[in-house]
């Protein structure tokens, strides 16, 4: 598939608009390219670790500012669980390779073929061990489980599929921004 891509900006970031209720950026906090894993983060932490675990995860509950805000400014934030329900019930996905790099592919033909979203399969960050074998992608949503409080949602993929699923805040996994024109 070739894509003839015309990139549009928001506070410096190229995003992709594949006629949702967000934008979606063009690559991962921390990331160079479409193609790079880009940065591991704990939950709703803005700042790459030596160590993932629940002793060194910070308590956000009462976060004033939202982390990918901080580190991007303009509208971007972090996608809620919804946000990422909606990408993967009204796009294409599908497992590709792209520049030698596993990861999900986004298309939204009918709204607009030359849009397109890779969301590498980065794995993740355990303690402090980084996974990187490139079979499985982890992704955090801003959204807490409620009657779970040390999870929160993220959405995951493998060859076999993808879902929004939860793990632990501890971990650390890479983010893609959002913004809406709303925000």
């Amino acid at each position: 598939m070739e894509f003839r891509r015309v990139p549009k900006y928001e506070n410096s970031h190229e995003y992709v608009d594949l006629g949702l209720s967000v934008k979606w950026a063009f690559v991962n906090i921390g990331a160079q390219s479409a193609t790079d894993a880009g940065s591991y983060l704990a939950w709703c932490e803005k700042e790459v670790k030596q160590c993932y675990n629940y002793s060194t995860a910070q308590e956000l509950k009462a976060r004033i500012k939202d982390p990918v805000n901080l580190l991007w400014g303009g509208r971007w934030i972090t996608p809620t669980k919804e946000q990422f329900e909606e990408l993967l019930s009204l796009c294409k996905c599908e497992w590709a390779v792209c520049e030698g790099k596993n990861g999900l592919l986004v298309t939204r033909p009918e709204y607009d073929r030359n849009s397109f979203l890779f969301f590498p399969a980065g794995e993740c960050a355990v303690d402090n061990k980084i996974y990187k074998d490139g079979l499985r992608g982890n992704y955090w949503t801003r959204s807490i489980v409620s009657d779970m409080d040390c999870f929160a949602h993220c959405m995951e993929f493998e060859e076999g599929g993808q879902r929004v699923a939860y793990n632990l805040r501890s971990h650390g996994f890479n983010v893609r921004p959002v913004f809406s024109d709303k925000n």
